[in-house]
């Protein structure tokens, strides 16, 4: 069973108090772009989260950004620096 097939059960989004989790991936290509545009290579665990997990929290504490996201807080941040 892939990851897409599973079906979470959530009473809140049934009952239409809040929206459903859309499951959102990067691609192999997506961490690729990221590694070359920072010149970096990620954790070791960091590819095979957003590939395979995604975007997402847990308890509000730990936050994975995807790389369209770091790339882009990236480039306000050099931004911001240069003016």
């Amino acid at each position: 069973m892939s990851f897409e097939e599973v079906i979470v059960v959530d009473p809140y989004v049934d009952k239409g108090w809040t929206p459903k989790i859309q499951l959102t991936l990067a691609s192999e290509k997506d961490v690729d772009e990221l590694e070359h545009t920072l010149g970096v290579v990620f954790p070791a665990g960091y590819r095979e989260f957003v590939t395979t997990l995604g975007l997402g929290e847990y308890c509000n504490y730990i936050r994975i950004a995807m790389p369209d996201a770091i790339i882009s807080g990236c480039r306000d941040s050099q931004k911001f620096l240069d003016e």
